[in-house]
C-alpha cells in the first residue's frame, strides 16, 4: 500500500499525467419514479478538471440537477494507479419520459477538454405504495433461455420503504450451473430519496456457466433483512428484528449447441478479437511483440489462441497470458490477453499468417469465425551477427528445476526471554502447600503456552511461504544455464516494474506500465527489455552486461 501511495505521489509530482485521462458520467439508477431522486456523479481520471467543469453537466427539461460537492482519492484497478476527482449531484425526477444526459465537453487546467459518455435515464409513473408491502425482494435470471457453456446473469434486489440495520443475501445451490473463474459478483447498495421517504435498494448479480442441459429448477433466494425497532438508547444503538423474505422458485431452460464445424475453439458468447504488432519494420534477428486482444460476454477460461503455421523466415516464441472477468448489474464481460514475440530470420517483406478463432453466437444461434490478420513485416538485415554469448555469470546453486515464484527467505525463529522472581518468606510450610495446589494449574498453563507457540510459528511459516518473492531474492538464485538465466532476470525486472506500480505479476501490463514511468526511465527499460528479448529469443549477442543492466534498473525502480 505504501508504494501504491508512493508511485501515485511521484507521477503527480512530475507534472504530467502517466496515461491519457478521462471523464466519466455515472448514476446510482438509471429509472426512476416520478418525484425520485438519485445520485450523479462526474468522474475524471488521469487530468486535472478545470473549477468551471462542475459547470459542465446540464439536464434535459424534466430533470432537475443540484449540485452536492466534490472530492479526489487515488484508485487503483490491478494495472495502474489513477487520480480520480469527483463532482457529485442530486438528479431529480419530475416528469416521466426517456431523457439523455451528455455528452458534456469538461474543460481542464491544462487548458483541453475531455469528452464524457452519455446516460439514458428512464423515468416512470409514480406507483401507488398506498397498503403495499415495505419491504420487496426479487430474484430470477436475466433470460429464461440459454444456450450449453453460455454465461447468464442471476440477479437479486431488495427495495426498502422503512430503515434497514443491514441485509444478508443467501442465495440457491445452483443446478446445472456455475461461476466462471473471473469474474467476481457484482453487489451494490443506495438511497433514494422519495416524497414518501427515503427508500433503501440492495442489489446484485452473480454470472453463472450453463453446464448441463435440460429444464434447470433453481431455488428462492433468501433475504435476512434487518429492521431497528423501538428508540435508540443514549449510546445511539437501538434493538433490531430479522425479517427473512424469500423469493419465488425460479426456471432455466438449457439448449444443447448445434452441431460444431471443425475448427470450434469452444468459446460461447459474442466476442471482439484485436491484433496488433509494435512495429512493422524490424531488422532480421530483432524482436517484435504480437498482442491479441480477446473480449466479449462468454467465458474464456480454457481457450488458448492457435498457434501460427508454420512461416519461412520466422520463429514464434510465447510470453505471456493474463485472463480476467468484469460483472455489473446489466452484463459479464471476459478478456484475454495473449502476448506472442515474432523474430523474423530472414531479410525481405514477410507475409505473416491470419489466424481463425470459431466461436458460438447466441444472440445470432450460430457459429462465427473471427479472423485475426497480422499483416506483412519488412525485414531489414540484421544489426548484429553470430550466436548469443552469454557468459561471465556468477556462480550460485544450480536451481534449475525451481522457478523463481518457488524461491523463499529465511524462515524467522521463536525469540525467547526466561526470567526470575521472589515470593516473600511466609513460612516453611506454605510455599510447599502453594506449590502442591498449584502444580495441575501450573502444568495446564505450560500446556498451553507451549501450544500456543507452536501455533504462532505455524502461522508465521504458513504466511512467510505464501509471500511472494523479492527481486532480491530472485537474483540471488538465478539459474547458471544462461537460456534459463536470461528467463529470471526477464521475471526479476517483470517483478520489479509490477511492484513499483503496485500490481501483481500476472496483472502487469508491461508496456503500458513502462510508458507510464516518464524519461529517462522509459526509455531505459525500453531498450533494456528489448535487449533480452534479442538475447533470449532471437540468439543475439548482448554486447553489454545484460545481468548489470537488470539489477541497475531494478535499483531504480526501486529507489524512484
Amino acid at each position: 500500500m505504501i508504494r501504491m501511495l508512493l508511485a501515485a505521489v511521484w507521477l503527480l509530482s512530475v507534472g504530467v499525467p502517466a496515461f491519457a485521462g478521462r471523464a466519466q458520467l455515472n448514476v446510482d439508477v438509471d429509472r426512476f419514479a416520478v418525484g425520485q431522486t438519485g445520485r450523479l456523479v462526474l468522474s475524471v481520471v488521469d487530468d486535472r478538471p478545470h473549477p468551471d467543469a462542475v459547470k459542465a453537466v446540464e439536464v434535459p427539461d424534466g430533470l432537475v440537477l443540484t449540485y452536492r460537492g466534490n472530492k479526489s482519492n487515488f484508485r487503483s484497478n490491478g494495472a495502474k494507479i489513477s487520480q480520480v476527482y469527483s463532482f457529485e449531484y442530486s438528479l431529480s425526477a419530475m416528469e416521466e419520459g426517456a431523457f439523455t444526459i451528455g455528452p458534456f465537453e469538461v474543460p481542464t487546467t491544462g487548458g483541453g477538454t475531455l469528452t464524457t459518455n452519455l446516460l439514458d435515464v428512464e423515468v416512470l409513473a409514480r406507483p401507488e405504495v398506498d397498503g403495499g408491502p415495505d419491504l420487496q425482494v426479487k430474484a430470477d435470471f436475466e433470460t429464461g433461455e440459454v444456450y450449453e457453456g453460455q454465461v447468464v446473469l442471476y440477479r437479486y434486489e431488495l427495495t426498502a420503504r422503512v430503515p434497514v440495520v443491514g441485509v444478508q443475501w443467501h442465495l440457491p445451490e445452483f443446478d446445472g450451473l456455475r461461476q466462471p473463474q473471473h469474474g467476481d459478483p457484482w453487489s451494490t447498495n443506495y438511497r433514494i430519496d422519495d416524497i414518501d421517504g427515503r427508500i433503501y435498494v440492495d442489489r446484485g448479480a452473480v454470472p453463472l456457466i450453463a453446464v448441463a442441459q435440460g429444464e434447470r429448477k433453481q431455488g428462492g433466494a433468501l433475504a435476512e433483512v434487518r429492521v431497528p425497532v423501538g428508540r435508540q438508547n443514549v449510546f445511539g444503538f437501538s434493538q433490531h428484528q430479522v425479517q427473512h423474505l424469500p423469493t419465488p422458485e425460479t426456471t432455466l431452460r438449457v439448449k444443447p449447441l448445434p452441431e460444431a464445424p471443425d475448427g470450434f475453439s469452444g468459446l460461447i458468447g459474442n466476442f471482439e478479437v484485436r491484433s496488433t504488432l509494435d512495429k512493422s519494420t524490424v531488422g532480421v534477428g530483432e524482436s517484435v511483440e504480437w498482442t491479441v486482444h480477446l473480449s466479449g460476454d462468454g467465458a474464456v477460461e480454457g481457450f488458448t489462441l492457435p498457434s501460427l503455421p508454420d512461416t519461412d523466415g520466422l520463429r514464434v516464441y510465447e510470453s505471456e497470458v493474463a485472463l480476467r472477468g468484469r460483472t455489473d448489474e446489466s452484463s459479464y464481460m471476459s478478456m484475454l490477453t495473449v502476448r506472442r514475440v515474432l523474430v523474423p530470420t530472414a531479410e525481405g517483406k514477410l507475409e505473416l499468417p491470419n489466424l481463425q478463432v470459431v466461436a458460438f453466437s447466441p444472440t445470432e444461434h450460430r457459429y462465427v469465425t473471427h479472423e485475426i490478420r497480422l499483416g506483412t513485416l519488412d525485414v531489414r538485415p540484421g544489426t548484429g551477427a553470430g550466436v548469443a554469448d552469454v557468459e561471465s555469470f556468477s556462480t550460485e546453486p544450480d536451481l534449475e528445476a525451481l522457478p523463481p515464484e518457488a524461491v523463499l527467505g529465511p524462515s524467522l525463529r521463536e525469540l525467547y526471554t526466561w526470567g526470575f522472581s521472589r515470593t516473600i518468606q511466609l513460612g516453611a510450610a506454605l510455599p510447599l502447600l502453594l506449590g502442591l495446589v498449584g502444580a495441575p494449574g501450573a502444568l495446564v498453563l505450560l500446556l498451553e503456552g507451549r501450544d500456543r507457540v507452536a501455533k504462532a510459528r505455524a502461522r508465521r511459516a504458513a504466511v512467510e511461504a505464501a509471500r511472494p518473492p523479492t527481486t532480491a531474492e530472485v537474483l540471488a538464485q538465478l539459474p547458471t544455464d544462461p537460456a534459463a538465466r536470461l528467463a529470471g532476470l526477464d521475471g526479476a525486472l517483470r517483478l520489479a516494474i509490477a511492484q513499483h506500480i503496485g500490481v501483481e505479476v500476472v496483472h502487469l501490463d508491461r508496456p503500458a506500465a513502462i510508458a507510464g514511468l516518464g524519461e529517462p526511465l522509459s526509455g531505459r527499460l525500453s531498450e533494456l527489455v528489448q535487449a533480452l528479448d534479442r538475447a533470449r529469443f532471437a540468439g543475439q549477442p548482448a554486447g553489454r552486461d545484460l545481468e548489470e543492466e537488470v539489477r541497475q534498473a531494478i535499483r531504480a525502480l526501486e529507489a524512484s
